[in-house]
């Protein structure tokens, strides 16, 4: 076990040391609605694109999100490799695959925003193992002055539906809506969770003192990982930073539980130094919060359920309200 922690911990520092935010020539797309101004890719479905890893849903990655003079998104890894799980930009989304510990070795599973990949091996299911994609299903993107919606079409024997992904900047607010409409169009029920990996940098401010984030319950029953309590310390319903993150500290806690209640879908993460803010909820209850950091990003992962029938239909919407503290 020891061994297998040291492991996870090389591969995640390794990454997590920071650099501009750029899309490094990638197709994007500029979205405002005034208040707010994103840069956002816009070419999801092409196979060279900036994110092919096969961890997080490919539609809504976000270069660059400005309010205010403010910054909230970027790249937060220093060795870019477009195939890597975590070279992606926040807020990332990923949903939990589908059919892996029923497929044989070389059969497909499911992942949505990715499409089917190759089970590869006896182990178990990895987001950090590369898998082959089989089908990535049909990808469209059209945007407006203030949105951008992605649309992925597939169809297999390991499930079928229609995924579509809004990034809108909501007009006279400064708010970005992140809205979702899953359909299944198979003969088997999607059972799945979603969570959304968030990646905040506000003004580029390394993880520390400065930052702390905050809970609208008092969270409990997390699994504490990477030396967690060295770094973060929980007060009531709020994380604090203990001390200024070096390159290669790590903190995790693992799934509190969300109580699978609405109004515990509320997290207000704040720059002390900065004034840079952002309330994040949403109109589905939370399944279950993790909260991850290194130096340059702190990550507040709110899971959501989503269990769809065949000819059904999961819609569902999260908010991001940016301030100054």
């Amino acid at each position: 076990m020891r061994n297998k922690m040291a492991l996870v911990f090389t591969m995640l520092s390794s990454v997590c040391a920071g650099s501009p935010a750029v899309s490094r020539g990638y197709p994007q797309t500029e979205i405002t609605n005034g208040l707010l101004d994103a840069s956002v890719a816009s070419d999801t479905g092409n196979p060279a694109n900036f994110y092919r890893g096969q961890r997080f849903d490919w539609a809504g990655i976000v270069y660059s999100l400005r309010f205010k003079g403010h910054s909230y998104f970027g790249e937060w890894f220093d060795n870019f490799d477009p195939n890597f799980h975590d070279t992606v930009c926040g807020p990332a989304e990923e949903f939990t695959q589908i059919g892996y510990d029923d497929a044989e070795i070389g059969g497909g599973f499911l992942k949505i925003g990715v499409g089917v990949l190759r089970r590869s091996s006896d182990k178990p299911y990895s987001f950090r193992d590369p898998y082959e994609i089989l089908d990535g299903g049909k990808w469209s993107v059209r945007s407006s002055k203030n949105s951008i919606t992605y649309t992925q079409t597939l169809q297999s024997a390991f499930g079928s539906y229609v995924y579509e992904k809004t990034l809108e900047l909501v007009e006279n607010s400064p708010v970005m809506a992140i809205r979702h409409r899953l359909k299944n169009t198979g003969k088997k029920a999607i059972d799945t969770s979603v969570y959304c990996h968030n990646f905040f940098m506000l003004d580029n401010e390394p993880a520390g003192k400065n930052i702390s984030l905050k809970f609208a319950f008092e969270p409990k029953g997390a699994e504490l990982l990477l030396g967690a309590e060295k770094f973060v310390s929980l007060k009531g319903r709020e994380f604090v930073y203990n001390k200024n993150f070096e390159d290669g500290d790590l903190a995790l806690y693992k799934n509190f539980d969300g109580e699978n209640k609405l109004e515990n879908y509320d997290f207000r993460l704040e720059n002390a130094k900065t004034g840079a803010s952002v309330r994040i909820t949403s109109d589905r209850p939370l399944m279950k919060v993790t909260f991850w950091s290194c130096k340059k990003t702190y990550c507040v992962e709110p899971f959501t359920r989503i269990v769809v029938e065949p000819n059904g239909t999961f819609e569902w919407t999260n908010f991001y309200e940016f301030y100054e503290k």
